[in-house]
């Protein structure tokens, strides 16, 4: 069975579709395809500034290890951080991320449950 889109919702794709450069978006996806960059951004949805060793711990991941995906997550925008002698803080600074993973996370409910959705 074929879904039907409203023509809002087919406006709007068509949008996306001529302001989205593919291999931005590509690098922005594969970046956050990554479980302990997952888990690092929901650490950081509260909205506070985390030290390394904390980030690395929640994750259950090295401080090397923690390093890198954060200097991932800084490549594209979504982090930022700063050294308060002796520590490096890290907090999230792009919060539309979080939108990101909403759609993302959007794909693992059935669509039976949604309103209007196929029966």
């Amino acid at each position: 069975m074929r879904a039907t889109t409203s023509p809002d919702a087919t406006e709007e794709l068509a949008q996306f579709a001529r302001s989205c450069d593919p291999e931005q978006l590509a690098t922005v996806l594969t970046t956050l395809a990554s479980k302990p960059r997952i888990e690092i951004i929901r650490l950081l949805s509260d909205g506070e500034d985390h030290d390394l060793g904390e980030i690395a711990a929640h994750v259950g991941i090295s401080k090397k290890n923690a390093t890198r995906h954060l200097a991932h997550l800084e490549a594209i925008g979504v982090v930022a951080s700063s050294r308060r002698y002796p520590r490096s803080l890290t907090r999230l600074v792009e919060p539309r991320v979080l939108d990101v993973c909403r759609a993302a996370a959007a794909f693992l409910h059935p669509t039976e449950s949604k309103p209007g959705g196929p029966a």
